[in-house]
């Protein structure tokens, strides 16, 4: 029987996510495949009654739904045009994703599902923990250049593809209209730089009322898109063992978010007092970035105030924005790799998956070629949207400018937390920008030269140990001398 499709979110009567919640209950319908409870991973025997079993976790992180009901609305509306295309294939649920740390573990372990989301990469690539995808892509002839070239550059490493996007999620300014008229301000142009945005972010802040109003909020303050905007990177682009912010444009980018954030013109996007979604509608805040995530949440906010979105400040010397990082991936200690490659491909590239949550809860897609078909699916679920530049998000994944940065060649959190150490120095005033950012460099400079060390050194340990056991055991059957 063919099952209809998820009706469109109606949001006539006001947005907000209880009634998204009801929406994607009943969108469901009464039945759900038997894959909706999770199982434990690698408890589902690869082989069963002539179906090979593939392990996955359905969603990545995600808080607009409880995870069950996007669970369900994934059984009823992805898996079976799946297995419909795969008859001999069975899928069978993980639940939702783990912790990068708990999915770690369970890959060494053996128990991992085959194909699992993330949003960290690096830990994978340095372990070699997750699957190498270019043979398969090869074989099925996927082109790179469906995704955002950023995201790609950065699942990539030592010559493999360990990940394909998830979905882009990008930022954009929103800007409330109706309050920069009533100060007697000049609204933004698509053509404005960074510094005329700066002059607008300072005109409007100050205390009103006793309150401090902020022109802007930073999403995640010194960010690699700010970074790569000004011609500087957080990571080098040309070799991931050395730093690329101790250079004057690294300066510049950095003094750039640190003066606002010291002049208290800007916050960071957060949670308790600088709460953006709760001061921008009291007019505590007047441009903040808006993260595409968070569509869902703002959308209550914005009905009937005059806002838009608009494009990022054009930076000094190219554009840019933020991007995620989120991937699916497939266990280097999967046991069925054909089969988990045939569900990876088709969540990836068949367009299918993405759609749904589109229409489900205006989550962005994975693919270039969806965004006009996002802005439209968001205009016709969400009215509040309607008529706003909407495209202002798109424009940076077509234009393969919205930047997630990419990860040092070894230990990239611990060196990526040296700088977030580094930076917190400058913002408190215990050390300059241009100090800070070269103590924070030398640092990482060690930290990476260290680790290549030991690595290098663990390498040649293996070797002996494998010359070793081929001289100890060297018949291949039965593992003994004669």
């Amino acid at each position: 029987m063919h099952r209809a499709a998820p009706t469109v979110l109606d949001t006539s009567r006001g947005w907000t996510r209880r009634r998204m919640a009801r929406y994607a209950a009943t969108a469901v319908g009464a039945s759900a495949l038997a894959s909706v409870l999770p199982v434990p991973a690698g408890a589902a025997p690869a082989v069963t009654n002539g179906q090979t079993t593939v392990v996955w976790n359905p969603i990545c992180s995600y808080w607009q739904f409880p995870a069950n009901t996007i669970i369900q609305l994934i059984n009823e509306n992805v898996v079976p045009e799946f297995q419909r295309q795969n008859p001999g294939i069975r899928l069978v649920s993980a639940g939702p994703m783990i912790n990068t740390s708990d999915t770690t573990s369970a890959i060494l372990a053996g128990s991992a599902p085959d194909v699992f989301p993330d949003n960290n990469i690096a830990p994978y690539v340095e372990s070699k923990l997750a699957l190498d995808l270019t043979p398969y892509m090869q074989q099925d002839n996927v082109n790179q250049n469906l995704f955002a070239t950023s995201q790609m550059a950065k699942f990539a490493g030592n010559g493999a593809i360990y990940a394909l996007p998830s979905y882009i999620g990008t930022t954009v300014m929103l800007v409330n209209k109706g309050l920069i008229g009533q100060l007697g301000l000049n609204l933004p142009q698509p053509d404005w730089t960074y510094l005329q945005w700066t002059d607008l972010f300072r005109s409007a802040a100050g205390v009103v009322k006793g309150q401090q109003r902020y022109g802007t909020s930073i999403f995640g303050g010194v960010m690699p898109y700010t970074m790569h905007g000004f011609g500087a990177s957080i990571v080098s682009e040309t070799d991931p063992t050395q730093p690329g912010f101790d250079n004057p444009a690294g300066v510049a980018a950095t003094n750039w978010v640190i003066t606002l954030l010291q002049d208290k013109v800007a916050i960071t996007n957060g949670g308790g007092q600088f709460n953006t979604e709760k001061l921008f509608p009291q007019g505590l805040t007047v441009c903040p970035m808006c993260w595409i995530q968070m569509l869902p949440h703002w959308v209550p906010i914005l009905e009937g105030m005059d806002w838009d979105f608009y494009q990022m400040p054009l930076w000094p010397k190219q554009p840019g924005t933020f991007a995620n990082s989120d991937f699916w991936a497939i266990s280097a200690a999967t046991k069925v790799p054909e089969a988990a490659w045939a569900l990876l491909k088709f969540i990836t590239t068949g367009g299918q998956y993405s759609r749904l949550l589109m229409r489900a809860a205006l989550f962005p897609p994975n693919l270039k070629s969806l965004w006009p078909e996002w802005v439209g699916a968001v205009q016709a679920v969400a009215p509040p949207l309607r008529g706003k530049n909407l495209e202002a998000f798109s424009q940076y994944v077509l234009t393969d400018h919205a930047y997630p940065g990419r990860d040092f060649a070894y230990f990239s959190s611990q060196a990526q937390g040296i700088f977030g150490t580094w930076i917190g120095k400058i913002l408190s005033r215990q050390v300059d920008v241009a100090g800070g950012l070269q103590q924070a460099a030398q640092q990482i400079r060690a930290f990476e030269a260290s680790a290549h060390g030991l690595e290098a050194a663990q390498s040649a340990l293996q070797q002996r140990d494998s010359v070793l056991a081929q001289s100890l055991f060297p018949d291949p059957v039965l593992g003994l001398r004669p």
